[in-house]
């Protein structure tokens, strides 16, 4: 015999709730590596640009030492944001070496990105 009142049973209310509440969990921790990959990537990404810029600034500095070609001096610089930098310039006959270094904690660790480029004398 059928029940004249339609809807649903506590039970299948149960499931559901259950079924909802361990999809919401399971996304909660996806979002959770999501933001910390941001994280590392924003950070990644301004060294990147930390050390474009600083090698853009020692190539400037081996151009306006021409005739001479002198090799900018080490050095190094902290920024706000947590990197810090490193550089040296290395003359080898006619071409300056330059090492420039990013480091920045990730996840806990330190970790150093390197850029190594030469630059012809002018």
């Amino acid at each position: 015999m059928r029940s004249p009142h339609a809807g649903f049973s506590l039970i299948e209310v149960l499931v559901a709730t259950v079924v909802t509440a361990v999809g919401i969990v399971a996304l909660l921790g996806t979002l959770t590596a999501s933001a910390a990959l941001a994280g590392d990537g924003r950070r990644i990404g301004l060294s990147a640009a930390r050390l474009a810029s600083r090698a853009d600034e020692l190539r400037a500095r081996v151009a306006a030492s021409a005739p001479g070609c002198s090799p900018p001096p080490a050095g190094s610089a902290a920024g706000g944001d947590g990197i810090v930098e490193s550089w040296t310039a290395v003359r080898r006959g006619n071409v300056i070496d330059l090492v420039l270094e990013a480091r920045y904690r990730r996840a806990g660790h330190l970790v150093a990105d390197t850029v190594a480029t030469a630059v012809s004398c002018p």
